[in-house]
């Protein structure tokens, strides 16, 4: 069996068993679920594919016994969920950092990502302004830009 479970919520006489790997193949979490149906002890067993769960309901047996059978058995089942993986924000976080370290390397720190910011929002207003659309997005703009130079006295370096 490849499914590899952790333990997602444990009580008394219930235990509830998450797979690591989602999605999850009903016909192979149906096997889990008849198996661990077939033990003595176990009154209900509960597979969800869509969540990926498995709630094993006990009354004569330990889940010590039940663990020991099931990984006997090739049933993986750890005490830990696995570790999340890295956010959408914190890879446009990275991103942002390694362009900032870049321009200041190319520049000779002439540059960062905060004033390249301020010289591409100051020209975007400039080109709206010469549209004639000065109150909408030339102003937001020059705006953005006076905000990012005001609050530009932080130090970013690292």
């Amino acid at each position: 069996m490849d499914l590899t479970f952790y333990i997602a919520h444990q009580m008394q006489g219930r235990t509830r068993l998450r797979a690591i790997q989602r999605p999850v193949d009903p016909v192979e979490l149906a096997g889990v679920s008849a198996w661990f149906g077939s033990l003595d002890g176990v009154v209900e067993v509960d597979g969800r594919a869509d969540t990926g769960s498995l709630i094993v309901e006990y009354e004569d047996a330990s889940w010590q016994e039940l663990e020991g059978l099931a990984i006997r058995r090739g049933i993986l089942i750890t005490e830990r969920p696995p570790e999340p993986g890295r956010s959408g924000l914190a890879g446009i976080q990275s991103a942002g950092t390694q362009l900032n370290q870049s321009l200041k390397e190319k520049t000779g720190g002439g540059m960062d990502a905060r004033s390249m910011g301020v010289a591409l929002l100051l020209t975007l207003a400039l080109v709206q302004a010469m549209r004639g659309r000065v109150l909408s997005p030339a102003s937001s703009y020059l705006w953005y830009a006076i905000n990012l130079i005001l609050g530009g006295n932080q130090d970013d370096s690292e």
